[in-house]
């Protein structure tokens, strides 16, 4: 499970993804300073393809490779 800009990714993912997902999140807030809403935005549409990813591409993690 993973929290980005106030929205929960409850999906099984793998360490590597976690980490990207974590630095991303860094980098849309601090480096790129979006807005709260525009954060929470682009959190919810990777939330959603994740979520599709996972739904549409078998069982286990999801990961970078």
């Amino acid at each position: 499970m993973v929290e980005s800009a106030g929205v929960t990714i409850a999906l099984n993912l793998a360490p590597d993804l976690v980490a990207a997902l974590l630095a991303w999140k860094n980098f849309i807030q601090f480096e790129q300073r979006l807005s709260p809403h525009s954060r929470r935005a682009y959190a919810q549409d990777i939330q959603q393809f994740l979520q599709f990813a996972q739904d549409h591409g078998g069982s286990g993690q999801l990961n970078l490779s």
